[in-house]
């Protein structure tokens, strides 16, 4: 059997349904702040909901980067 490669989108815009925190985590990503720089932001914006911050996080941004949404500059340089 033949698997063939295309394309996740078809487009480069596209519509990803994210909840309040996924949102919230999305506008932080900059390319600058460190992920747990990102923890404490979202810690300040929404309390004790966001927790369990640093279990939720981690998990969050790999979904991401298992879609090649996001990239993380530490893999980046090791991987040149």
């Amino acid at each position: 059997m033949v698997k063939y490669l295309a394309p996740k989108f078809k487009s480069q815009n596209f519509k990803v349904s994210l909840d309040k925190f996924g949102s919230g985590t999305w506008e932080l990503i900059d390319g600058n702040l460190e992920v747990h720089s990102i923890a404490d932001e979202l810690i300040k914006k929404y309390g004790a909901d966001i927790e369990p911050v640093y279990d939720r996080l981690p998990k969050f941004l790999t979904m991401l980067y298992k879609n090649k949404l996001i990239s993380f500059k530490g893999l980046e340089r090791k991987g040149k």
